[in-house]
């Protein structure tokens, strides 16, 4: 860490950011497993102790960390309300305010602070530091979609994650063509790239879709760009 840090706390350096999150808590009581003491919870209760996070991301710094006050002007210049904490010394919680900020700077997902390059992947429960998030923002393409189904894109593109956004040529109908959805997608799993569309039993077709910016996923190394991978037991989904 450098002089700069030494100067102020790391409380003093974060205090001007947005509200952190609240926290939630379901009061579990422990009980005795085999003479050790265990507090068990079911998903559900997972999920809402994770509430206050679905809006954060994490930022891995991949050759070294820059100075938390060069980290906290980063973000102040990127004109997005979030908060942030450390989870060790390379990588970053960060807690946005609004999706909108949340998805403007995940779908880049490579940024440089003080030269040294910032990786940002979602936070989900269960995160752990050695291991990459799989899931990435990917834009789906409907390839030669019928004009009548192009409303029905965002409930298509359910299927393969949890859905974002429209891009501008499809709200405003400039492409007959195709139809582009950004999603939420676990790129650790395998994806099919085509489905039916049924009318009545009568009528049918077969709808091909293309991921654009989907990343390959080691699901030996968790690890994404899985093809960098060394090892011979390196799996990434076709």
């Amino acid at each position: 860490m450098g002089d700069k840090d030494q100067l102020k706390s790391f409380s003093d350096i974060v205090k001007n950011c947005v509200v952190a999150p609240v926290l939630v808590t379901v009061d579990k009581k422990p009980y005795m497993n085999k003479d050790a003491i265990t507090f068990s919870y079911t998903k559900d209760e997972i999920q809402r102790m994770a509430s206050p996070f679905e809006l954060s991301l994490v930022g891995k710094f991949v050759y070294g960390r820059p100075d938390l006050s060069d980290i906290r002007r980063f973000f102040v210049s990127l004109k997005g309300g979030c908060s942030f904490g450390l989870m060790d010394n390379r990588h970053l919680s960060i807690n946005f305010c609004n999706p909108e900020d949340f998805h403007r700077l995940w779908e880049k997902q490579l940024y440089y602070v003080e030269k040294c390059p910032m990786k940002l992947s979602k936070w989900y429960p269960g995160f752990r530091v050695e291991k990459e998030s799989p899931i990435c923002p990917v834009w789906i393409n409907f390839l030669s979609i019928p004009v009548e189904f192009g409303g029905e894109v965002m409930n298509w593109a359910s299927v393969f994650g949890k859905t974002v956004k429209m891009d501008e040529a499809t709200i405003k109908f400039l492409k007959h063509c195709s139809a582009r959805v950004l999603v939420e997608m676990d790129v650790s799993i395998k994806h099919l790239e085509e489905f039916w569309v049924d009318v009545e039993g009568k009528e049918k077709y077969l709808q091909k879709v293309v991921f654009e910016n989907k990343p390959l996923y080691c699901n030996h190394c968790f690890k994404l760009a899985g093809l960098n991978c060394h090892s011979q037991l390196c799996y990434v989904p076709k």
